[in-house]
């Protein structure tokens, strides 16, 4: 070994790494280049500021879990009250997330998820002793004090002697947790919103004006089609199908065509966006159902009025010396969670109207009776619009590109052509020269004989 043993001056938080450890000189080995071999370490001058911030935080209080450990002769057999399975699995989850009871119990007291992240607290949680077992485990300690506990049932012990660690595990998952929850909820609600504003933009009644006209015109001189001041968005769904009389395109592509002709023709083809919302959008808006958001709004608030009502135990259940920082923080966060979960049933409220809105906006009559289920009837039509008309502005776009490739490639042909022509200047005996003086001196001639005449 090349590195000499470090004694941090008090103990220090672990980082747990995959240590390499190099054996033989950098000169022995000529397999390649390797960062390790000749690494120096940065040298700290001060190590103390380093030891106060990454040292393992002590606790004030003496804890539960320290008890005078009776020394037991390496020969004799240790206690194991689990079921194997269950002995395997805590023991698994000990060694694996490399738990400590102190810092456990830091990270609850102090509200801390810098010393124990809130998924190995909710891997905690999840293995904490059952009443049964911890009855096991109290009749063991009264009938056998000297015998000593296996590591698992010992860590299941000493885990519910802090007060009110179930608890306090479930608000702080609950604290990490919510923001996420509702922002899905937020973010399914908004996508709506947009999405609906969108269909009821400029640019989609651009389209829905250029479909109309050649509607129109297909259903001239038919007295139950033609005239028509709209239509029903049903036929969205079938304009890819209607083929020109040659097969080469179809209505949809004349519309994609028409569009980019009429409305973006001053536009720049890479500053053209599509003038439908994207798919995914869609397919989002689609899969709404108010009555699922209510719901998962309703979850919401019963879990932020339970996780007050815990907080409410944990402060009357413990001493004065572990209140903070919890009960500040549990504060603040659980005024904004009732504000923003009581805002986001005040959104699904306006998104419901907004929706309404947007289907009377193309008259469209819903067929189900359930309000609920509106969104995913009347956005699969325009899911299926919206694709379709995508897919189609890629092809037209891909021809466009193919075509101005092949007319740049025709103008650098011409220009190399006219590039290769020479002028040739004319030689004073040649024959060029002769030919343009005869054609001279027979000119004057003329000339000379119509003066005279």
């Amino acid at each position: 070994v090349r590195k000499p043993p470090i004694v941090p001056k008090q103990p220090m938080r672990p980082l747990y790494w995959t240590r390499i450890q190099i054996y033989t000189p950098a000169s022995a080995e000529k397999d390649g280049e390797c960062l390790w071999d000749n690494l120096e370490e940065t040298k700290l001058e001060n190590w103390e500021d380093f030891e106060e911030l990454f040292s393992k935080q002590v606790s004030k209080k003496k804890s539960p879990c320290e008890e005078k450990k009776i020394t037991q002769s390496k020969a004799k057999e240790v206690a194991k009250l689990l079921d194997q399975k269950r002995s395997q699995n805590v023991g698994i989850l000990i060694s694996s997330r490399h738990l400590d009871i102190n810092e456990i119990q830091s990270a609850l007291y102090n509200f801390d998820t810098s010393v124990m992240d809130i998924h190995t607290l909710q891997s905690v949680y999840d293995a904490r002793p059952t009443p049964e077992e911890l009855q096991l485990i109290s009749s063991h300690r009264k009938t056998s004090p000297d015998v000593p506990m296996d590591k698992p049932e010992q860590f299941l012990y000493e885990l519910s002697l802090i007060p009110e660690y179930a608890i306090r595990i479930e608000c702080m998952v609950f604290h990490a947790s919510f923001s996420e929850n509702l922002g899905h909820i937020e973010s399914k609600l908004l996508n709506l919103t947009t999405t609906c504003k969108s269909l009821k933009g400029k640019k989609v009644q651009n389209i829905i004006s250029i479909i109309l006209s050649l509607g129109n015109y297909m259903n001239g001189g038919n007295g139950s089609r033609g005239q028509a001041d709209g239509f029903n968005i049903e036929i969205l769904t079938k304009l890819r199908d209607v083929k020109s009389k040659d097969n080469s395109l179809t209505l949809l592509h004349y519309i994609v065509r028409v569009y980019f002709a009429v409305f973006e023709k001053e536009v720049e083809e890479e500053n053209c966006h599509l003038p439908i919302p994207e798919p995914s959008d869609v397919e989002k808006a689609r899969a709404v159902n108010f009555d699922d958001v209510k719901k998962d709004l309703d979850k919401l608030y019963v879990q932020t009025s339970a996780c007050d009502r815990k907080v409410t135990q944990i402060l009357k259940s413990s001493d004065n010396d572990h209140h903070q920082p919890l009960k500040d923080i549990m504060k603040t966060f659980l005024d904004k969670a009732f504000a923003d979960t009581r805002l986001q049933f005040e959104n699904l409220e306006k998104c419901k109207i907004l929706f309404k809105c947007t289907q009377k906006f193309f008259r469209y009559q819903q067929k189900t009776n359930n309000e609920s289920d509106g969104p995913d009837e009347f956005f699969s039509i325009w899911l299926t619009f919206c694709s379709d008309f995508k897919d189609v502005c890629k092809k037209e776009q891909a021809l466009k590109i193919i075509e101005q490739k092949k007319l740049k490639r025709l103008q650098e042909l011409q220009e190399g052509k006219k590039a290769q022509i020479t002028t040739i200047k004319t030689r004073p005996g040649g024959l060029k020269a002769k030919l343009k003086k005869m054609n001279l001196l027979s000119i004057k001639e003329e000339k000379k004989s119509n003066v005279e005449s």
